[in-house]
């Protein structure tokens, strides 16, 4: 979704870059954070230049897979019911896993999707990645229609760790949930 990398620069068309429209109508960079440039995923072209970036790195012998940051949107529903890629983003997934199922069949493709804040946790991202990242799993679900509690939504992280191990996928967890810069306050889970 977003660059800083330094594949980054190979190959890369500036005109990728997703923009907004300011106040004046001016085009204006969307930037992540705000200060990171992001892509443009509806764009075909930026799509085929994603899977041939990641695949570049997947090629190296020395590296035993690729890590995708960022593979969730909150609110988003990357593929239909049927598994069939809904979105833009899915289309670009589902384009590394078959090359990578293809090229490198042994190599893991692990990505930070699992995020209780996420429609449906993201769950569906279980078919595709062969591991997830978990962060940001103290983070309450504003879509719940009942309100969710910090407990709650640590309870789902667990549950989703736990249906993704089931599976046989790899799990990686921040261990602390993140809390504020400059928040030194002792974190008790489930207060």
């Amino acid at each position: 979704d977003f660059g800083g990398y330094e594949t980054s620069e190979l190959n890369f068309n500036d005109e990728w870059y997703a923009k907004n429209i300011d106040s004046d109508g001016a085009l204006v960079p969307r930037l992540a954070r705000s200060r990171i440039d992001t892509y443009d995923i509806t764009l075909p072209d930026l799509r085929e230049w994603w899977v041939d970036s990641a695949m570049i790195l997947a090629n190296n012998e020395n590296i035993d897979g690729l890590f995708i940051d960022k593979g969730v949107d909150t609110n988003s529903v990357f593929y239909n019911f049927k598994g069939i890629p809904y979105s833009d983003k899915g289309k670009m997934y589902d384009a590394l896993r078959n090359e990578m199922d293809v090229r490198h069949p042994t190599k893991m493709m692990v990505g930070n999707t699992l995020r209780n804040s996420s429609t449906n946790s993201s769950r569906q991202q279980l078919e595709r990645f062969h591991g997830a990242y978990l962060e940001n799993w103290s983070v309450r679900n504003s879509a719940s229609v009942l309100g969710q509690s910090e407990a709650e939504a640590h309870a789902v992280a667990i549950r989703l760790m736990r249906e993704a191990s089931s599976l046989g996928k790899m799990i990686n967890f921040q261990s602390q949930p993140i809390r504020p810069v400059g928040d030194d306050t002792p974190l008790l889970i489930g207060s």
